[in-house]
């Protein structure tokens, strides 16, 4: 997916996909300044979070939420959330001692200069919302605190980032489902792998190039077209893509989250 938007002559570019090597949503930022003077944006990347027993949190609503926690993990310039029981997927259960068997690993390619865990350290007043966060308003650093319950859950990551006039530059945005073993049992092994992967954004256009591929061959094994209607041939690839995706996502009614 690819979207656009810009203001005060910075322009922006977004590309978002799930890569085919790991369970991970990336983001490739192309920002540009299009004025005529050098610029200092500060970036604020925020990812709502839930995680754990989809299931549960159907039937109890987010309070499930509240037995789990989020670390600042420096050594990966991450926010690491965790929950601490449910699902082991293909962990070895005696080893997590019974912790969600996944890890939400949220980073990015800059140094990450602050961290927020909680709604109210990044939006402000419960009188504020998303629509104006105080974090943003007043540019302000984030607060650095570790979380231990998630009832206001909420991801944010602050940098600052100079472009001279008319410079672009990309930057690269993760939030990973990491495996709870790798990431404790195994010092981060395979985390780490992936992350010095995608965190170079030539890297990450190869990795987005393959997924591409991979659904261009996916939808070429049915070909429909429509005798002197051209153009609702497109319509039909976006209907395979759905049912594609319906097929993927239906694991949701079957507890994983």
């Amino acid at each position: 997916m690819v979207s656009k938007t810009a203001f005060a002559e910075i322009e922006m570019e977004t590309t978002s996909f799930i890569p085919d090597s790991y369970d991970a949503m990336v983001q490739i930022l192309k920002i540009k300044n299009n004025s005529s003077q050098s610029k200092k944006l500060k970036l604020y990347n925020v990812n709502p979070v839930n995680i754990g027993d989809a299931n549960e949190i159907q039937f109890y609503g987010y309070n499930t939420l509240t037995l789990g926690g989020a670390i600042i993990d420096r050594e990966i310039q991450g926010i690491v959330w965790r929950t601490n029981y449910g699902i082991p997927f293909s962990d070895d259960n005696s080893k997590i001692k019974d912790m969600f068997g996944k890890v939400g690993v949220h980073t990015t390619s800059l140094e990450n200069s602050s961290f927020s865990t909680k709604y109210e350290d990044f939006v402000g007043h419960y009188t504020r919302t998303m629509a104006n966060p105080e974090a943003v308003e007043e540019g302000s650093a984030l607060k650095n605190q570790d979380a231990q319950e998630l009832t206001s859950s909420l991801s944010a990551i602050h940098n600052e980032l100079l472009l001279s006039a008319g410079e672009e530059k990309e930057v690269i945005v993760v939030f990973a489902a990491s495996s709870t073993e790798d990431y404790y049992c195994k010092d981060k092994k395979e985390l780490k792998k992936f992350l010095a992967q995608v965190l170079e954004p030539a890297n990450a256009w190869e990795m987005f190039e393959t997924v591409k591929k991979e659904w261009h061959k996916e939808l070429d094994k049915l070909q429909i077209s429509v005798p002197k209607e051209p153009s609702l041939t497109p319509g039909f690839k976006w209907l395979q893509y759905q049912c594609a995706m319906v097929a993927l996502l239906n694991r949701m009614k079957s507890r994983y989250h």
